[in-house]
């Protein structure tokens, strides 16, 4: 006789298992998700900061074609999309803050957070109407030895001059002080803040260094009048030098001189303005150029 078959029934999972089940699921949700968070954050972080770099080639473009810096947007709330262009008669004092002209640098209206680009920047670099072009040569200058009144970024412990930044608040108002600018960023003075993110700070922040500008938009320029007393000698007079921002339609005359047997020593020139060289003697401009950078050194006899 066939014995009779075990059945064993199955009813799927126990009431336990089931919590097993979900407390796992609940572990592993909790460590998912704040690393999901931080990925977001990071990826988010990484985007502003493109556009911030950008947005500082743009303005460095364009002090190298025009010779100055734009003043900021002041239109509306600073964490509000203005109309996007400069408003130099706004505000006082050596340092504008307030947003990127995007219009006037056709650049985008706002950072990936929807939010505006923050832009300042010292007053000296923006005057292109009511100063004379003298000022611009003097630029150059300055830009080897900002001022104390200069702006003043704390970059991650280490204080620097600068002639400009922009910078964004961040997804997140993390010092909870108001507006979405943290810490030093905030008050719209001479100092600001480039860090890490942490607990109370998730601000991002890019700068143009003085001396990246020297070196991208002024350069030096040295004639020389040999000594005197030559047989083949053609100069024998002060050579003067002058310069023009508008290609030829208007000069500053006598920014420097080569006395004969003598140098005019080093003059700070922007790129691409126009150079010429008088000899009274003859009456004659016996040099005429466009300035490209770097050191330049012209010999007269």
């Amino acid at each position: 006789m066939a014995k009779p078959v075990n059945q064993r029934s199955f009813s799927g999972f126990t009431i336990l298992e089931m919590a097993i089940v979900m407390a796992i699921m609940g572990l592993l949700a909790g460590a998912l998700i704040p690393l999901a968070k931080s990925v977001y954050e990071s990826r988010k972080a990484s985007d502003i900061d493109n556009q911030l770099k950008q947005a500082r080639e743009v303005l460095l473009a364009s002090y190298r074609a025009m010779g100055y810096l734009p003043c900021p947007d002041m239109t509306g709330a600073l964490d509000a999309i203005g109309d996007g262009t400069e408003d130099c008669s706004v505000g006082g004092g050596t340092i504008l803050a307030g947003k990127l002209p995007y219009a006037d640098l056709s650049f985008s209206p706002n950072d990936s957070t929807g939010r505006p680009i923050r832009y300042v920047v010292l007053r000296q670099f923006t005057e292109h109407s009511t100063v004379t072009n003298a000022l611009r040569r003097t630029r150059c200058e300055i830009l080897k030895n900002l001022p104390s009144t200069a702006i003043l970024v704390n970059d991650t412990g280490n204080i620097v001059r600068v002639p400009f930044l922009v910078f964004s608040g961040g997804p997140e108002d993390r010092d909870l002080a108001g507006g979405l600018a943290d810490g030093d960023n905030r008050d719209g003075d001479a100092t600001y803040e480039k860090k890490p993110s942490d607990d109370y700070f998730d601000d991002i922040l890019e700068y143009g260094s003085a001396y990246e500008m020297y070196q991208e938009c002024c350069g030096t320029i040295v004639v020389v009048n040999v000594n005197s007393g030559s047989i083949n000698e053609q100069y024998d007079q002060t050579l003067r030098i002058d310069q023009s921002f508008d290609g030829g339609a208007s000069w500053i005359t006598s920014i420097g001189t080569a006395p004969d047997g003598n140098s005019s020593g080093e003059l700070d020139i922007e790129v691409g303005s126009m150079i010429r060289i008088y000899d009274p003697q003859s009456g004659q401009f016996i040099a005429n150029f466009v300035f490209g950078g770097g050191k330049k050194t012209l010999v007269f006899d």
